[in-house]
């Protein structure tokens, strides 16, 4: 017996749908020149999310992690946030990204 469409598995649903999102979302803010892979993690290259968080993060680890680590982190901070509500991703990437950079350059004071 073939399983009616309404009844989905609520994995292959939410996974599916954040898909969606992200497509749909990508699609009305960039074009697809404007998307570059970095680190397999796509980012716009206007995401003032990133550009913000980047440029005052960089400042504050300045001597300890260098820009290109900054920027990595934050992307990958970015992308883990998809799903967040678009009004609240320069916050919550900015603090995510904070955390591990703190993270990074604890171990990094505790190795060197």
């Amino acid at each position: 017996m073939t399983p009616s469409p309404d009844r989905r598995d609520p994995a292959v649903g939410s996974a599916r749908s954040r898909r969606d999102r992200r497509a749909a979302a990508q699609e009305s803010t960039t074009h697809p020149s404007e998307v570059r892979a970095e680190d397999g993690v796509e980012v716009a290259e206007d995401d003032d999310c990133v550009t913000a968080a980047v440029a005052r993060l960089a400042g504050e680890f300045a001597g300890r992690v260098d820009r290109g680590t900054v920027r990595r982190t934050v992307v990958s901070c970015r992308a883990d946030l998809d799903a967040a509500p678009p009004p609240a991703l320069p916050e919550l990437v900015e603090r995510l990204a904070r955390q591990r950079l703190l993270q990074l350059a604890g171990r990094a004071s505790e190795s060197g």
